[in-house]
Formats: C-alpha cells, sequence, structure tokens
C-alpha cells in the first residue's frame, strides 16, 4: 500500500501528446450489474457496534432499505465505516531507514536477495484462506516492484520515450512498465493506442502500466473497502495482514477476452502454476525512500507476471469504488516508491509456493 497523504489526483481526463492515437473508443460498460451485486454483499457486511457484531443493513445504512429515515440513518459508506469500524487507530510515524524492519518495495527476480534479517516469517497461505479479507484497493503508475523479463522497464524512460516528458503532469511518480515481449505497449496495435473515455477512474490511459495492490488485514470486514489503510484496522488491532500485488497493462478491447470482474475483490488468473514472489516487508509510497522508511511491517504475495486488462473492466472497478464504498481518495493512480536499496530487503528467499502452512503465532507486527 502506500501512505495515503500522496500527491494530489491530476486532471482526470489528461491525454498525453505525441505518440497516441487521440481518436477515442468508449466501449459499453459492465459496470451496473457489478453495482448492485456489490452493494447487496455490503449489506451483508459484518460490522461492530459498541463491542456487539452486526450487520450493515441492521446499522440503518440507507440503500440498504430496512430502517425508517427518523432512525438515524446512515446515507453513505463513510457514515457506515465510522459507525461500524470502533477501533481507534493512530498511525505511526515514520522511522530512519536503518532503524527499520524489512521495506517494500523490492526486486522480486528469482534469485533476488536483500541483506536485512526479516522480522517476521514468509507466509506461504493464501490470504482467503486465513480469514484475510480486502480492507481496499488501489494502484500505482508503474510497478513499483521490479522483475527482470516482465515490469523491467523504467517508467522515466517511458513516459519519455512516447510524451517527452519523464513525469505526466501532477508530478506522480512512475515506477516500471511491462516491456512488449511480456504484453507490454506495442506502438502497432490498436488496442494499446486507442485511448478509452474514462467514466469513473481518473488520469488513466490505455496502454500504460499499473501495479494493483489489494491491502488484506483479518480486522476488516469482509466486503467493506474505504479510502487509505483504516479499514485495515476497523475491528481490531489485526494479528494478521499483507498485500497482493499484480502488475496491468490497459488495453481498449471489447472482446471480453481481458475483462476482470472481480478485480475490485483480490489477484486474477492465479493459478497452482503462477509465479508468485512471498516475502515479508512495508507499506509502500512516495512518501518513503531509502533513508525515510515505512513503519508498518507486512507479509507480501507479488505476481511475477504482466496482465493486461480492458479498460472497461477497470472503470467498472472505479464506478463500484465509487458507488458502493463511497472511495474517492483512490480512483487514481498514486505515485510509485524507488526501488529499495537490497540492505533494507529481507535476506529470506523469496518462496514461488502457492500453498502451505500459515506461521504459528501472531507473525503481524505493527509499530
Amino acid at each position: 500500500p502506500r501512505n495515503i497523504h500522496v500527491a494530489a489526483a491530476t486532471s482526470p481526463r489528461t491525454i498525453p501528446s505525441g505518440g497516441r492515437n487521440r481518436r477515442r473508443r468508449r466501449a459499453r460498460t459492465r459496470g451496473r450489474p457489478q453495482v448492485s451485486e456489490y452493494a447487496v454483499q455490503r449489506c451483508k457486511v459484518n460490522g461492530n457496534i459498541n463491542g456487539e457484531r452486526v450487520l450493515a443493513q441492521d446499522a440503518c445504512l440507507y440503500s440498504c432499505g430496512k430502517c425508517e429515515e427518523e432512525t438515524g440513518v446512515r446515507r453513505n459508506a463513510k457514515d457506515l465505516f465510522q459507525y461500524m469500524c470502533p477501533h481507534d487507530f493512530i498511525p505511526p510515524n515514520k522511522v530512519p531507514c536503518d532503524e527499520a524492519f524489512e521495506q517494500s518495495p523490492a526486486d522480486i527476480t528469482v534469485g533476488a536477495i536483500g541483506e536485512l534479517g526479516p522480522n517476521l516469517p514468509t507466509s506461504r497461505s493464501r490470504y482467503q484462506d486465513i480469514d484475510k479479507c480486502a480492507a481496499n484497493v488501489h494502484w500505482h503508475l508503474g510497478s513499483e516492484h521490479y522483475n527482470k523479463g516482465t515490469f523491467d522497464v523504467r517508467g522515466d524512460k517511458f513516459l519519455e520515450s512516447l510524451t517527452g516528458k519523464r513525469k505526466l503532469a501532477g508530478d506522480v511518480t512512475p515506477g516500471y512498465f511491462c516491456n512488449k515481449d511480456a504484453g507490454g505497449y506495442d506502438e502497432n496495435d490498436p488496442m494499446y493506442t486507442t485511448e478509452y473515455e474514462w467514466e469513473y477512474c481518473e488520469n488513466m490511459h490505455v496502454g500504460y502500466t499499473y501495479e494493483v495492490h489489494w491491502p488484506h488485514s483479518d480486522a476488516t470486514p469482509c466486503g467493506m473497502m474505504s479510502d487509505g489503510l483504516g479499514g485495515l484496522f476497523c475491528l481490531k488491532m489485526p494479528t494478521k495482514a499483507g498485500v497482493e500485488g499484480q502488475v496491468f497493462v490497459i488495453v481498449n478491447d471489447d472482446s471480453g477476452k481481458y475483462d476482470q470482474p472481480r478485480l475490485i475483490e483480490h489477484m486474477v488468473d492465479v493459478t497452482l502454476e503462477s509465479d508468485i514472489a512471498k516475502y515479508t516487508g512495508s507499506s509502500t509510497g512516495t512518501s518513503h525512500d531509502n533513508e525515510v522508511c515505512s513503519p508498518y511491517n507486512v507479509q507480501w504475495q507479488v505476481d511475477r507476471a504482466c496482465h493486461k486488462v480492458s479498460a472497461r473492466s477497470f472503470d467498472a472497478m472505479c464506478k463500484v469504488m465509487k458507488e458502493v464504498h463511497g472511495m474517492y481518495l483512490d480512483l487514481f493512480p498514486h505515485g510509485s516508491r524507488g526501488l529499495v536499496d537490497p540492505a533494507f530487503v529481507s535476506s529470506e528467499p523469496m518462496t514461488r509456493k502457492l500453498r502451505g502452512s500459515a506461521p504459528e503465532g501472531p507473525g503481524y507486527t505493527w509499530h
């Protein structure tokens, strides 16, 4: 994840000049059925009111239609979150890197290894198998992680070759982009060059690479999402916390081949053969570097592959984020933290196993 106080979003419909097909294509989104489905799901979210477990629909969320208006109805997702998340979390201060636990993002190329003895054991279990639920979804411009052979093109070089600028308007720091052989930008293919008319996501571009993060914890009510990291601490101080990360190239394609209707929930198209880097690290974002480090110590599971996702599918996810969960601060790409110096990366080899036993004991430190 990232510190929630990152650079403000830039203009939502800015199209970079040069090297792009200016003709926009607006595909029919499939967001409306998703909005209905996820809204019903949210009404069944378990929360905590004065120490008692309660469903969102019984907390008088207006859209669930169960309570009389005069009973103190909660009209939006923000009202519901404040009412059903009693844990008062105070974010810790950042720490000097020479005093911090292992950090992220890292070089996750097979065989790459850091120099810092890890504070946490690496969990090999899928998050959904150990009672973790996604509290948030957000993404970064380019991949924060680096993997040789897939996402290994410097984002500033890519943007300079395409737009003549090393950064987009708004000074958003790019990470790594997928190379052409791994499914990255192809100037000769219209699905990479034909811009999409975005309705809900902001400052997004067809052909660009983004790393999507799903922060999870065992203190998150399953089915409830919110901006930032607060949802990770909704019901209590979590004992299990981690982030799933997956890298996507946005394509403008109407065939349905690259649609991902469950993208808001977790990583997609993961099988037993998927090459997943599992390691322990930290939260990310541009407020951290190799001098000032994150105080959060969490599990990471990052897919080493580049995936394609249709623009209409990504935009439909933003529609659900906005209309169902009331999210506004994560509808645009955040800047990428620079790759962490190996001195601050875990020295534990990054496992490629997809299943296994969860570590015993809490195993997750928030300090």
